[in-house]
């Protein structure tokens, strides 16, 4: 859905509570950056749906744990932010549910 798309437009860092696989498919169709070297995705390959909120809780601690490094990395790779959001940007110019939707 649309919001699977906001971390990428408002330069977030990619962090998703969703159905297993979710960043899978996400890289496949848009190919997004997701911070994998920064990122513990793991959790998006646990089907048991308990165990994967709990990798995403211990994830975000992590996070938030270690801010200055996180920090630094953001201004560091400003320009791998950019990018995602260009995809993001462009994505409404060819999605064909936009064209779906629009013309109903």
């Amino acid at each position: 859905s649309e919001k699977s798309l906001k971390p990428f437009f408002y330069y977030q860092y990619p962090i998703f509570l969703a159905t297993h696989n979710h960043i899978k498919k996400m890289k496949e169709l848009y190919g997004f950056d997701f911070f994998d070297d920064v990122i513990d995705h793991s959790y998006d390959n646990e089907s048991n749906q308990k165990i994967r909120f709990n990798s995403i809780m211990n994830e975000i601690k992590r996070i938030n744990d270690n801010k200055d490094f996180f920090i630094e990395f953001y201004k560091n790779n400003k320009n791998r932010f950019q990018k995602n959001f260009e995809i993001v940007k462009n994505l409404a110019k060819i999605n064909d549910d936009y064209y779906f939707f629009k013309n109903i």
